[in-house]
């Protein structure tokens, strides 16, 4: 039996490790520095939704190369001023080591974010591309994925280096 997202995808026929589905409920991050603004703290502890799509092999290599994945990535989560945002994005991720179950892989991911901007509730785009790290252990489905926003300057105002961290499971069994 396969799951409502394999069938409703078109992926049911896949094998299994070559189309997965997960969720991620949840994240934590870590600030390089505190705000500038008084009496304002980071949100540190980030509630989200999201679903995540990893396909097996890179549309230019083919399927063959068991190593790479692409994941597909639509969410909603609240951020780091504590105001409710989304994105969507693609990583393409790369296989580094693996020990019994437990699989790593490294690569990048390309986003789009719906986020504030600002203490004053300013929502806008904005793009990303960030270094990702992903630990999954393959019999239990449990991972999380580590990425980091590097310090850059963005639309004339800099960044905080933040390290993200967030738990997934895998939704097909």
């Amino acid at each position: 039996m396969h799951s409502p997202l394999a069938q409703a995808f078109g992926t049911a026929g896949q094998p299994k490790g070559d189309d997965e589905w997960f969720m991620t409920l949840g994240g934590v991050s870590s600030h390089a520095r505190e705000t500038l603004v008084a009496g304002r703290q980071w949100n540190e502890r980030h509630e989200s939704f999201a679903l995540e799509r990893r396909v097996a092999g890179i549309p230019w290599n083919g399927a063959a190369d068991r190593l790479w994945q692409v994941r597909y990535v639509a969410a909603t989560l609240e951020d780091s001023r504590s105001l409710w945002g989304s994105y969507a994005g693609v990583a393409l991720m790369r296989e580094v080591a693996h020990t019994g179950t437990w699989r790593l892989h490294a690569g990048a991911y390309s986003s789009l974010y719906y986020k504030s901007t600002s203490w004053r509730g300013t929502m806008k785009l904005v793009p990303a591309v960030l270094p990702t790290l992903s630990l999954t252990d393959q019999r239990s489905g449990f991972g999380v994925n580590l990425a980091w926003v590097p310090p850059v300057n963005w639309a004339g105002r800099d960044t905080i280096s933040t390290v993200l961290l967030q738990f997934n499971y895998r939704i097909e069994q």
